[in-house]
């Protein structure tokens, strides 16, 4: 696949100077597109679209997230159940540096599911985390080695109760950080959960 194209996008982000950067899952990698450019130019993987897991890999990439200050991004390597953070201001195509996860996929504290989305606190700096098919949303601190558990289930189980969770794909945190809301995808729902 070219440049020009995208195949599967998923996660997007717009920086402070209108260039918007875009996760496309087929394509294992993360494009930057200035306004109104007609190519755009890959931060993270390779030309050839192929998939992998060391520091400069991706394997279906889904929400990204950029820090408030546009110099780090955030992404949500699915396949590789990790978040991957990747410094903007080295030479692109970059390596990135495992923040969460990236032991396998499994339900303990210090792995992820298929993570799906991340959001940053702008308070703390700390990484929430959708991890999707653990059916949990895990906050991760900065520098951390593990996550917690905040809304859905510790062990990994979906449910329907007004505490559970079924395969969650995003979410988002009110200006204050004391609510967060999450799409409760198999459960057809949106639920609110009090951040403390």
């Amino acid at each position: 696949k070219g440049l020009a194209s995208l195949n599967i996008p998923f996660g997007v982000a717009v920086d402070s100077n209108k260039n918007v950067i875009v996760a496309s899952i087929d394509d294992n990698r993360i494009l930057f597109w200035p306004p109104n450019a007609l190519n755009g130019t890959i931060i993270v993987g390779h030309i050839s679209a192929i998939s992998g897991n060391t520091a400069m890999d991706l394997d279906s990439p889904q929400g990204i997230e950029l820090d408030e200050h546009n110099s780090w991004l955030y992404v949500a390597d699915s396949n590789n159940h990790r978040i991957q953070r990747y410094n903007l201001n080295d030479t692109w195509p970059c390596n990135g540096t495992t923040v969460a996860g990236g032991n396998g996929p499994g339900s303990r504290s210090n792995q992820l599911s298929s993570p799906s989305y991340i959001k940053i606190s702008n308070k703390t700096g700390a990484l929430y985390i959708v991890d999707s098919r653990n059916h949990r949303i895990q906050r991760w601190n900065q520098g951390a080695t593990e996550g917690v558990t905040i809304a859905g289930d510790i062990n990994g189980n979906p449910g329907s109760n007004e505490t559970m969770l079924s395969y969650p794909t995003g979410l988002a945190i009110n200006h204050n950080e004391t609510f967060m809301y999450v799409t409760d995808q198999s459960n057809n729902r949106v639920q609110r959960f009090e951040l403390i």
